[in-house]
């Protein structure tokens, strides 16, 4: 059967003939959507055996928005032979980028020190600056690069990434968030405390502004929909093309309802269901 992704709202078209590594999928994904969480990990098994795209995106997408901090970076070492893969790193940036856990800045600098792949290490880049950053800056550019010529002429040129610069504009932005007093377990996006109600309004605010970051704009479109459980599939049409004023709709019907208010800063949820930190 053919399964599309279509965030947490996916619904294969016949769940019986899904597969044993969709259904346990929507199995747990199910259960997170409840509050209870505490399966997510028996998704490992099934991710070493699918490596299918869609599959991936759908399992490191719900481990990062619902997990808990233990179950993400339990889940990270259980992949810990696959670091060098663009593929594991492409997707687990995602995961720990939604972690809003400041302790995911290491493990995504230990992917960036591991990614040749161009895309996997611009994946792990704009996740640090979603974390970082309130708006695109250093950290959303990334890595400069340079090519390097070698002296013999049967010695073809290499693409060279300037990390160590980069790594230590990462760590000046995660020092600044000490200034912040963002510490431990308290979770953060865009380089403050993470506010569930304040994310929502600024989405709402992008959305109106023809605010230019669409990167960011489908990052808070993703973790709104986590937060709330509200579907935000009408984002976007079918080409992929951002529909403001629908997506601005969507936010202020979640505006106008009783779910607004029951958000506090500091936690992070899924499905409206407090994530233990």
């Amino acid at each position: 059967m053919s399964i599309t992704y279509d965030g947490f709202h996916l619904k294969p078209q016949a769940t019986d003939n899904a597969g044993e590594h969709w259904k346990t999928y929507f199995y747990i994904r199910d259960k997170c959507k409840v509050g209870k969480f505490s399966e997510l990990e028996e998704l490992v098994p099934h991710m070493k055996r699918n490596s299918g795209y869609f599959f991936w995106r759908a399992t490191t997408d719900l481990i990062g928005y619902s997990g808990s901090w233990n179950q993400i970076s339990s889940v990270f070492k259980a992949f810990n032979s696959r670091i060098d893969d663009k593929d594991f790193q492409y997707f687990f940036a995602s995961a720990l980028g939604a972690s809003c856990n400041i302790s995911a800045v290491q493990l995504l600098l230990q992917l960036h020190r591991s990614a040749d792949d161009e895309e996997s290490r611009h994946q792990i880049e704009n996740h640090l600056s979603f974390l970082l950053e309130e708006e695109d800056g250093p950290v959303w550019d990334g890595a400069d690069q340079h090519l390097e010529f070698p002296d013999e002429n049967d010695v073809p040129y290499r693409l060279v990434v300037d990390r160590e610069p980069y790594f230590e504009i990462v760590q000046n932005a995660l020092a600044n968030l000490a200034h912040t007093q963002v510490s431990g377990p308290t979770p953060v996006y865009n380089g403050a405390v993470l506010d569930i109600s304040f994310l929502s309004r600024r989405l709402h605010e992008s959305l109106l502004a023809d605010d230019p970051q669409l990167g960011r704009i489908n990052r808070e479109r993703f973790a709104f929909e986590a937060a709330t459980g509200r579907d935000t599939r009408g984002f976007y049409n079918e080409n992929g093309t951002l529909l403001r004023l629908a997506a601005a709709g969507i936010v202020e019907d979640y505006f106008e309802s009783d779910d607004s208010t029951k958000f506090r800063p500091g936690q992070r949820y899924f499905f409206g269901h407090p994530i233990p930190l």
